[in-house]
């Protein structure tokens, strides 16, 4: 029976011990790749800079929480991020929980500062995946699985603005191979849009020298202002398709067509 035992806590600690070396070597792992993207964003955008930059890796032994924090600066914009938290287990088909508990701070040149209050996202990560680097043809095979980044919540605050908002929904990609998906968007309070239309309005009846293109386009944006406060319990819900997002039949933000084609910059590093 002493021997029985014996083993039985051999094992234990040996099993113990194996946990504890996957779980910092892939905490180590981690860390490595949020440099490696520092890195590559320096690349990609030469003219940002990140400034006084820290991570840390906790939370053994159970999910890794992985913390964030530094400056990013261009000549055109100045963001001051205290913390960004990151807690999940990292891996396909898993929750993943970020949130900014203590805001963002922004300057854009030529307008007045602004703070995020708190930014809460939870979501899951797609089961297959390859990865954003794995190019055209793995990207078309996880296509074909019609998995999503399914959104749980989504919660974004400016107190002082008068906005905030809650959302969920799902992201996957289209047979071109391009972000698609549905928003559900709930707004809690909508002083910052009224706000922002109410100057839209007065700079369209002033005219201030306008194009009729110009002013056509001015009052688009007021329609559609319009529009988001007027709504009775202030629920929308937006779809990505055709590489924008749409609100109704309301084109709110075109993006970039997504080549899945073009090798991510190559940055020689080593988990620590």
């Amino acid at each position: 029976m002493f021997k029985f035992l014996k083993v039985i806590i051999v094992l234990i600690v040996i099993a113990g011990v194996a946990y504890t070396a996957a779980w910092y070597y892939m905490g180590g792992k981690i860390k490595g790749a949020i440099t490696t993207q520092e890195e590559a964003l320096k690349v990609s955008m030469p003219n940002m800079v990140i400034e006084n930059s820290r991570t840390t890796v906790s939370g053994f032994p159970k999910e890794f929480v992985v913390t964030w924090a530094g400056d990013i600066k261009s000549q055109d914009v100045s963001i001051s991020i205290p913390l960004i938290r990151i807690k999940g287990w990292f891996a396909p088909g898993r929750p993943l929980d970020l949130s900014a508990p203590q805001g963002i701070s922004t300057q854009l040149k030529g307008l007045d500062p602004f703070s995020v209050d708190r930014i809460d996202i939870s979501v899951t990560l797609p089961k297959n995946w390859p990865g954003q680097d794995a190019g055209q043809a793995a990207i078309a095979q996880w296509q074909e699985l019609q998995e999503n980044l399914e959104i749980h919540n989504f919660e974004f605050s400016l107190k002082d603005k008068g906005l905030q908002l809650k959302s969920n929904g799902y992201i996957t990609l289209d047979n071109r191979l391009q972000p698609a998906g549905i928003i559900n968007l709930v707004l809690d309070e909508v002083g910052y849009i009224v706000e922002m239309n109410n100057r839209l309005k007065a700079k369209f009846e002033a005219g201030e020298n306008m194009t009729p293109a110009q002013k056509k386009k001015l009052a688009q944006k007021i329609g559609m202002l319009t529009m988001i406060t007027s709504a009775e319990d202030l629920s929308y819900t937006l779809r990505i398709v055709n590489n924008a997002v749409y609100l109704s039949f309301l084109k709110l933000m075109p993006f970039k067509f997504i080549d899945w084609s073009r090798e991510a910059p190559q940055v020689n590093l080593t988990a620590e």
